[in-house]
């Protein structure tokens, strides 16, 4: 098993001796002769274990232990003492060493704990991987196509109506029912920290964002008029492509155009439309507008700014059109784009999106 391993000792002998016993078991070993250089090398190069001597000039182990476990959470230290330090060692524990080894050191012994460290570190990575795996397919896959979903219902209920409808509105409302149920179970299983996390789990290809566009015009011409609106494309679009996860992107921007026909006064104007950034040829925006908005601002800022508290939120504390417009934010932010939403003095709304050409995106 290999890995990278820092020891930190002002004894050269022991520094040697350690670099090539460990060296012949296959780790990478480098050597520092104090806390300070250890630092030095601790920013240029990312090390899995740092073997600590408790007692070094300049920057003695105790003080490097608490500015490495700070800087360095991840970093696993073990420090080295000599049997009148053991219960100096002990404390270390306390104050975030991993373990310690007790000098003269056995070289079996040395071999054996560490491989023993790197196989607990790679369990701890393997877990937290598929912990954000879990919590994006939650997030990203489920809830937000529930949600989505739920509010197409909803529209198709209020559309439906007379007693020739009475069946397939029993069977719509168990539908929302369960979808519901469903999105409950959901966020109370995560909080806004989840929410926060930019790491998300994307499925890139290369896509023509031209064609998305195009395709969430014509499902939101449908859900306008389902609210006794028109929603018109301003201007052609193009063929834009970019590497993108076409869903996410798509769930984006017609969340947004469910938000402005929600929030839009009966008399609004309503366009989607996209064009080229004005000073970046790299960048897309996709736009919808209102002419007539009852959108709050304040209580736009609040929702987009929801993340940013000490104490984490249950997402179910959050109203749905409020966590429907933070995925979206979640999704675009992911590409490595932006969402910005402004109000102007006559009182309509814009809704932008910024979406670079080479979307390079987070994976977990």
């Amino acid at each position: 098993m290999s890995g990278r391993i820092l020891v930190v000792d002002d004894e050269e002998v022991l520094r040697l001796t350690l670099r090539t016993r460990l060296g012949s078991a296959g780790f990478e070993v480098h050597t520092a002769i104090d806390g300070e250089e250890a630092l030095a090398l601790l920013k240029e190069n990312e090390f899995d274990i740092v073997l600590l001597d408790i007692n070094m000039p300049v920057m003695d182990g105790i003080t490097a232990l608490g500015v490495f476990t700070e800087l360095y959470p991840r970093l696993d230290v073990v420090m080295l003492t000599g049997f009148a330090d053991f219960t100096t060692a002990i404390e270390c524990l306390k104050s975030g060493a991993k373990d310690y080894l007790v000098k003269p050191i056995d070289p079996t012994e040395l071999v054996t704990r560490m491989r023993a460290i790197l196989r607990a570190r790679s369990a701890e990575l393997a877990f937290e991987k598929l912990k954000v795996y879990h919590t994006s397919v939650l997030l990203d896959d489920l809830l937000g196509s529930m949600m989505y979903t739920g509010r197409v219902i909803d529209h198709l209920l209020d559309a439906e109506g007379g007693k020739k409808t009475a069946a397939k509105a029993v069977l719509l409302n168990r539908v929302r029912e369960m979808i519901i149920h469903v999105a409950d179970r959901i966020t109370r299983t995560v909080d806004s920290s989840d929410l926060g996390s930019k790491v998300i789990c994307l499925y890139l290809d290369t896509h023509d964002i031209g064609r998305v566009v195009d395709e969430s015009f014509e499902r939101g011409k449908i859900f306008a008029e389902s609210n006794g609106m028109k929603l018109v494309k301003t201007g052609k679009t193009f063929a834009a492509k970019v590497k993108v996860d076409e869903e996410k992107i798509t769930f984006a921007i017609e969340s947004l155009v469910m938000r402005a026909v929600e929030k839009s006064k009966k008399n609004a104007k309503l366009s989607i439309g996209m064009g080229k950034h004005p000073k970046d040829d790299n960048v897309i925006q996709v736009f919808v507008r209102s002419s007539a908005s009852d959108e709050k601002p304040v209580r736009l800022r609040k929702i987009l700014e929801s993340l940013d508290g000490d104490e984490p939120t249950k997402l179910k504390e959050i109203k749905g059109d409020g966590l429907q417009l933070l995925l979206a934010q979640r999704y675009i932010e992911s590409h490595g784009g932006g969402l910005r939403i402004e109000q102007d003095s006559d009182g309509g709304m814009l809704y932008e999106i910024y979406l670079p050409r080479e979307s390079k995106g987070r994976r977990s």
